[in-house]
């Protein structure tokens, strides 16, 4: 199996015993000792694997070979050390007791392979030729049973075995370059490479079913494992979610009255497969039950290793999947894979104020009238769970807005302490009164309502008197929302407070900096900072296609990483880098992790005055690192040649940050790259880019951006050092 561009996750420490990983779940991360894999660095083993390659097969084939050594080592490494991978924790320890149980006839083969967990809820695996095997945390929350787990690992090793990433690549170079047998026929170039994949998914299914059978796991499984890959655009459960769910005595939403059916249900079967990388489903499934029919299941297990373990592992990933959710903006999904998590854990702190912060967040969209931007069209989704989405596609932004105050200020009262969580409680009934319409005098503190006189005396009536008694019989869905929380003084306060300042117009009245200006010029008067994951990357242009010159690019990351060290230090300025080419331990390998996906989030909200959902564990590494002020930078540099035309590199606000690897025929790009940089004429460029956030709200100090011609980097690094520590001058 292949995975598609994978985004970072947020981390925090993780307790080890059952009880702790539940009930008072804190998201993932990695354990004990920093990986061989990490630390080494992908020039020594491109200089190591070239070594070994033989000239045994023709000049074309060579050339691929080594073009595959360079690319792949590179692109694997950049995922591996971006921090959307876990090592030694729970999760990895299960899947390599499930690989010790399929390999222990043949442990030369085991003890060339590594397993890690890749934090993305695609339900998914995929294993490179170095012997590293991935498994995605949404596979581990979908799958049922560790023998489903055997399988997928079987067809997983097949493809390291007979190295089907290498093999594969060199194939479509050759069909890219129409030779050998592709030669002369009337296959297009996308036919001719989906035909081969497919081949070789066949050949690891069937290959993977033979280790398989050889093991002591049920053959009944297997048919289950087509299920699960079938069904996986699905949540783990399919439960009705209650339309009333949010609403008590004193809230009705609206949209909840409705009665409608959902979307039925229906399998990923890609019936027309003909240019999937991947067979069809049901296909692959005929092909591999052709084979075991027949063959008898007793004494086959389900479990060999504890099935308590894997329930564990299992629950510990579809908690996960609501952090991943939430961290990557899917808010619907988010709630709904609470909401079912919150069937066997109703008290769990975590999972309530995963809900609690996508209300919150989707406010904020709904009132910016972006709701599209993170909530799925409901009509694409199918089972229990578009009820969730048709809710807050319908809902009015007034309700919504008072839905997420009285759920937060609610949980607030419940769950005491909680920094974060007090924090957005507390900005919810500002967005609510700055942004949505509503106003403190549509709440009534008591259920009575007082009628005009004479309410059916027409004569009497005033227009105005009609229509405000019509609005009294029939209520508002929302007037008695805050009649319990009226009585907390804290919550009448900050009402009073931000009615106040709305109608005098302050609207920055307790409102953190936020400043998205790129390229103003500052100066911050900023003595200490940490930078994270400086990165620099060298693209060629060639035969109207960009390539990435990995080796050059980590050599001239060195050079800028030493730079940014003593320009930051002739500055006075005190740098920390917490670079990916070389961590000191696997907690710094989860700090990274950590800042890094906390500025995915924060960049993906852009202009949006939002606490990004990651910053509920930031605290502690502004006390850890002693500042809280952290800087992500790098320089993307270009060379066209003088027919280059027009190029365009297909870049959004991902970052040199995360911009984590992914397949091996995808190009992982970073930063805010401008789409559509245009060079007419042999021409060398960079872009460089400094971004410096306050990481204990979400404010932008610096955006220093320059996209020039063959400027040295020191003179950009120079620039954001100097903004950065300069102090404001008094005007008097």
């Amino acid at each position: 199996m292949k995975i598609g561009q994978l985004i970072c996750v947020c981390i925090v420490l993780i307790n080890s015993t059952k009880a702790q990983n539940i009930d008072d779940f804190k998201v993932l991360v990695s354990e004990g000792e920093l990986p061989v894999d990490i630390n080494i660095s992908s020039s020594e083993k491109v200089e190591e694997q070239s070594r070994q390659v033989t000239n045994s097969g023709t000049p074309s084939e060579v050339s691929s070979e080594k073009k595959f050594i360079i690319q792949s080592n590179y692109l694997i490494d950049k995922m591996l050390s971006s921090g959307i991978v876990l090592y030694g924790e729970k999760l990895s320890r299960y899947v390599e007791k499930v690989a010790d149980e399929l390999l222990k006839n043949d442990l030369e083969l085991r003890n060339k392979l590594r397993f890690y967990i890749v934090k993305t809820p695609q339900v998914n695996a995929f294993a490179t030729d170095r012997g590293e095997i991935f498994i995605t945390v949404g596979l581990l929350a979908q799958i049922e049973n560790e023998a489903q787990l055997a399988f997928v690992l079987s067809h997983e090793l097949i493809h390291f075995i007979n190295k089907h990433a290498k093999t594969g690549f060199v194939e479509n170079e050759k069909i890219e370059k129409s030779n050998s047998k592709y030669a002369g026929t009337d296959w297009n170039k996308v036919l001719s490479k989906s035909k081969y994949s497919k081949e070789l998914e066949l050949e690891a299914d069937q290959e993977g079913l033979e280790l398989y059978l050889k093991s002591n796991y049920s053959i009944k499984e297997i048919n289950a494992v087509f299920y699960v890959l079938q069904y996986a655009h699905l949540p783990f459960d399919d439960l009705p979610f209650n339309k009333d769910y949010f609403n008590d005595e004193y809230l009705v939403l609206h949209p909840s009255k409705e009665n409608r059916d959902v979307a039925k249900i229906e399998a990923i079967d890609d019936e027309d497969d003909k240019y999937q990388n991947h067979p069809n489903i049901n296909k692959r499934r005929a092909i591999v039950q052709n084979e075991i029919e027949g063959k008898p299941n007793t004494g086959k297990l389900e479990f060999i290793n504890s099935k308590e373990e894997f329930f564990e592992v299992q629950s510990l990933s579809r908690f996960e999947l609501s952090f991943l959710y939430a961290k990557n903006r899917f808010y619907g999904e988010a709630i709904y894979n609470s909401y079912l998590l919150l069937k066997n854990y109703p008290d769990n702190k975590f999972l309530k104020i995963n809900i609690g912060y996508c209300l919150y967040a989707l406010a904020k969209y709904k009132n910016g009238s972006k709701i599209n931007d993170v909530l799925s069209d409901y009509s694409d989704v199918q089972g229990e769970s578009q009820n969730v989405f048709y809710l807050f596609d319908k809902i009015e932004k007034e309700e919504l807005n008072v839905l997420a105050v009285k759920y937060l200020w609610g949980l607030k009262n419940e769950i005491k302490d909680d920094k974060f969580l007090n924090r957005i409680a507390s900005d919810a009934i500002k967005e609510m009164l700055f942004e949505s319409g509503v106003r403190k005098s549509d709440f009534s503190k008591t259920m009575e309502m007082e009628l005009v006189d004479d309410k059916n005396d027409s004569t009497v009536q005033s227009k105005y008197d009609k229509i405000k008694n019509k609005q009294k019989e029939e209520g508002t869905p929302y007037e008695f929302s805050f009649i319990k929380l009226f009585e907390d003084e804290e919550f009448s306060e900050l009402l009073n407070r931000y009615e106040k300042a709305y109608v005098e117009k302050v609207k920055n009245v307790d409102e953190d900096e936020f400043d998205n200006k790129k390229n103003e010029k500052k100066a911050l008067g900023i003595n200490n900072t940490v930078m994270v994951s400086p990165d620099y990357r060298h693209f060629m242009a060639k035969r109207r296609k960009f390539y990435e010159e990995y080796i050059y690019g980590e050599k001239k990351e060195e050079e800028f990483i030493s730079l940014n060290k003593s320009i930051a230090k002739k500055k006075n300025v005190a740098l920390k880098i917490i670079s990916n080419q070389q961590y000191n331990s696997t907690e710094e390998f989860n700090d990274m992790s950590l800042l890094n996906f906390w500025m995915e989030e924060r960049y993906g909200h852009f202009n949006m005055k939002i606490y990004p959902y990651c910053g509920m564990y930031t605290e502690e590494l502004v006390s850890k690192y002693g500042t809280k002020y952290f800087t992500w930078s790098g320089i993307y540099s270009f060379q066209v040649g003088k027919k280059g035309l027009g190029w365009s590199l297909l870049g959004s606000y991902v970052f040199g940050v995360a911009a984590g690897a992914v397949s091996l025929a995808a190009l992982p790009v970073g930063a805010a790259i401008p789409l559509g940089l245009y060079f007419s004429g042999s021409s060398k460029r960079s872009f460089y880019y400094t971004y410096l956030f306050d990481i204990s709200n979400y404010n932008a100090l610096l955006i220093n951006e320059n996209y020039k011609k063959a400027v040295p980097m020191n003179l950009y690094i120079s620039d954001s050092f100097n903004q950065i520590s300069m102090k404001k001058r008094n005007k008097n």
